[in-house]
């Protein structure tokens, strides 16, 4: 993910170290809005758009990187009134009961900042 390597390189150290104890979860979220009348190549289905392949790799990276490879992964698409998916949101679960909830949208911009909610039980100071 080239748009956050200070955080990733924060990130990386803190579950080297163990400060970041047990990750049981991620959560990612990737949007940006896209004016149809701009003729982006990500609202032409001819041309492979939709949220996938452009912006559904920043949420699938770091959740992919932090938790190991899914197991199952649910997956539900929203079509965009340009004939490509619109938004996409799925739950990549792994074999050791882990999940990665992620979603990623053409509908409007979301927040990309990371955020740490530590589980008190492993995480004291």
């Amino acid at each position: 993910m080239h748009v956050l390597p200070a955080a990733l390189r924060r990130g990386a150290a803190g579950l080297d170290s163990g400060t970041l104890g047990e990750v049981r979860s991620v959560l990612a979220d990737m949007g940006e809005y896209f004016d149809p009348a701009g003729g982006h190549r990500i609202l032409r289905a001819d041309l492979a758009g939709g949220p996938l392949l452009d912006l559904g790799t920043y949420p699938v990276s770091p959740a992919t990187w932090v938790l190991g490879p899914p197991q199952t992964v649910q997956a539900s698409a929203v079509p965009h009134p340009e004939g490509v998916n619109g938004q996409v949101g799925a739950v990549l679960s792994t074999e050791r009961g882990e999940q990665a909830v992620l979603h990623t949208t053409l509908f409007g911009d979301t927040p990309t900042a990371p955020a740490r909610r530590p589980n008190p039980a492993c995480c004291t100071a």
